[in-house]
């Protein structure tokens, strides 16, 4: 067990995206011995399990709540309760509809019903350990290599949100049937290809995305076509009330 001054030291900077450096000048400011770099990657390590352990406990309560849920309500797919789900993306990179070059993604699901984390997975194409030792063409140490990924960037949001498909009747004896996201529809089409249930599976469009998705045809119509500028056309303030409508209306 590591000392709980320790452990807060590190998850400190773990939660701020700090390092073992940031301590060290962080606390010599403050004329307070810092932690070595051994005894750091070790609490780093030890909260790295143990995190992963409280997130499987977590993620198989939200489930349990989902599933009770499911058959409160009598929603099946060929007898197994069936609930709706949330999913999202995010990289390490902002993207702006180019330039998909980022060397790490993450996706979740979420229950609907709970608004809790059923599953998370992580997609990396870096690990500095290997970058280091492949630049030297030297054979790495033995090490906690995180490095998972050799596709693209843009697919590893398909990867990972069809992973937790997959895996919801071994994990929780559930299905998620209806799917609430973004317009990607190489995601639904990954679920029905590669999901055993997939072809049932519903998609639900987010609100957000379809607000977003209609205020960007608008300007880019506006942009591409002169005759729609200018007074009584669409101007930016049109635009805005139009979005605005749009999204209440939804």
């Amino acid at each position: 067990m590591m000392g709980s001054e320790s452990c807060s030291a590190v998850r400190g900077q773990i939660s701020t995206g700090g390092r073992h450096s940031r301590l060290h000048q962080t606390l010599a400011t403050m004329a307070v011995p810092g932690m070595n770099k051994k005894l750091y990657s070790q609490t780093e390590k030890y909260l790295g399990d143990e995190m992963k352990q409280q997130l499987v406990k977590c993620t198989a309560d939200n489930a349990e709540h989902e599933k009770n849920h499911a058959i409160e309500i009598d929603l099946f797919h060929q007898a197994i309760p069936a609930i709706k789900v949330i999913v999202d993306v995010g990289w390490s990179k902002r993207t702006h509809k180019h330039f998909y070059n980022a060397k790490r993604g993450v996706a979740v699901i979420f229950g609907h019903y709970t608004k809790k984390l059923l599953f998370l997975g992580v997609r990396n194409k870096f690990c500095s350990i290997c970058a280091i030792h492949d630049n030297k063409n030297s054979d790495p140490p033995t090490h906690r290599c995180y490095k998972n990924w050799n596709g693209s960037s843009s697919a590893m949001e398909t990867d990972i949100i069809c992973e937790g498909f997959r895996m919801s009747e071994t994990l929780y004896s559930i299905r998620y049937m209806f799917v609430i996201g973004d317009g990607d529809s190489s995601v639904m089409a990954n679920i029905r290809s590669s999901v055993p249930y997939g072809i049932f599976v519903t998609k639900i469009e987010c609100a957000n995305h379809a607000y977003k998705a209609y205020r960007s045809c608008l300007e880019e119509l506006a942009r591409d076509h002169p005759q729609y500028k200018g007074k009584g056309g669409l101007t930016k303030r049109a635009i805005q009330r139009l979005t605005t409508g749009a999204r209440i209306a939804i």
